[in-house]
């Protein structure tokens, strides 16, 4: 009889660890401001913890416009400590990923010596901090 409490506490120890580790990793949140680094031209940050940012200096964006000559991205990065970089694209595969920012975004953006887009990410992942 003892053994068998003692391989049922066990079995259920196991269980619900195993539970609770799975509901931990479902309901993880990153927080993650504009980060730049000019060294290799890169930003990135996600869209609701840059809203919810208590400096109010960070922002991260990317635009789409049209001109006479066609579309443009171009993606914006300010961070807590007032370094600001940009860049702009007009490849038309720019504009397909930036049509999937939302407000549960995570942005990173590279950029060349004059300020042409090299790389645009976007992740929309519940990990993100949403807006407040």
């Amino acid at each position: 009889m003892v053994k068998k409490t003692t391989f049922f506490i066990v079995a259920a120890t196991l269980l619900a660890g195993s539970m609770l580790g799975a509901r931990a990793w479902a309901g993880s949140k990153w927080p993650y401001p504009v980060y730049i680094n000019t060294a290799f031209r890169s930003a990135a940050g996600a869209v609701g913890s840059v809203r919810n940012s208590a400096d109010g200096t960070q922002y991260i964006s990317c635009r789409l416009y049209t001109s006479g000559t066609g579309n443009a991205v171009s993606c914006y990065a300010n961070d807590a400590a007032g370094t600001f970089v940009s860049c702009t694209a007009t490849a038309a595969n720019y504009v397909t990923v930036m049509s999937a920012i939302t407000s549960a975004s995570h942005i990173q953006f590279s950029y060349d010596a004059n300020g042409n887009c090299t790389e645009l990410q976007v992740s929309t992942s519940s990990e993100w901090e949403p807006p407040k």
